[in-house]
């Protein structure tokens, strides 16, 4: 069998209601090799993620509609998987140590250097395991395994989505092979699965 070898798509959403930073961040990670999309809309966010796959997202704190703390803990109600990191061009400390009681990985003040979102980003990357270039091979081993043993066990996404912390979609993408997990992904999905992380990569 054939093996194709996929090099993985780190997928970067943008909110932020400021027109001219959501272009000026998209020229910048995507030139740094992100695949990126942005909203103006901050109220789109979580049908945006509830329709489409993304690693990171990079969240004003303050915009009109809605508050950026607020939307962070509507996202964690959908995904408690996903990188979060937020920008403030009015920090304080109390806003700081609120993001982190939100599961934020982190907080940039704005103006920041390209350097340091750059270093935020390589952080991330390392400590949720992104840069794992999984074949399409693991991929559909992966997707495969996940159906099977929930099938077997007799569990809907949304029972899987309980067990796991994972949104249900993220779970159906996993299942469809139409993304790369992380290895946190697969280890939260193993445990939940009652089933050893290594059964997942078996022969390949």
């Amino acid at each position: 069998m054939t093996t194709h070898s996929t090099q993985r798509e780190i997928k970067v959403l943008i909110i932020d209601d400021d027109q001219d930073v959501c272009e000026h961040l998209e020229q910048l990670l995507t030139n740094a090799n992100f695949v990126v999309r942005y909203s103006t809309d901050p109220l789109m966010t979580v049908s945006i993620l509830q329709d489409e796959m993304f690693q990171i997202v990079i969240l004003d704190v303050v915009m009109p509609k809605i508050d950026g703390l607020e939307l962070l803990r509507k996202i964690r109600q959908i995904d408690k998987d996903i990188c979060i990191i937020l920008l403030s061009g009015y920090p304080t400390f109390d806003r700081a140590v609120e993001a982190m009681r939100g599961l934020a990985f982190d907080f940039l003040t704005k103006p920041f250097e390209v350097d340091e979102l750059i270093a935020t980003l390589d952080r991330a990357i390392k400590h949720y395991g992104l840069r794992t270039n999984l074949n399409q091979e693991a991929i559909e081993q992966i997707a495969n395994e996940v159906r099977r043993l929930r099938g077997k066990q007799k569990l809907s996404l949304r029972q899987l989505a309980n067990r796991t912390g994972l949104s249900p979609s993220l779970i159906s993408q996993v299942e469809h092979a139409k993304s790369s997990p992380s290895i946190s992904t697969v280890s939260r999905l193993a445990a939940a699965l009652d089933a050893p992380l290594e059964q997942f990569f078996k022969g390949l």
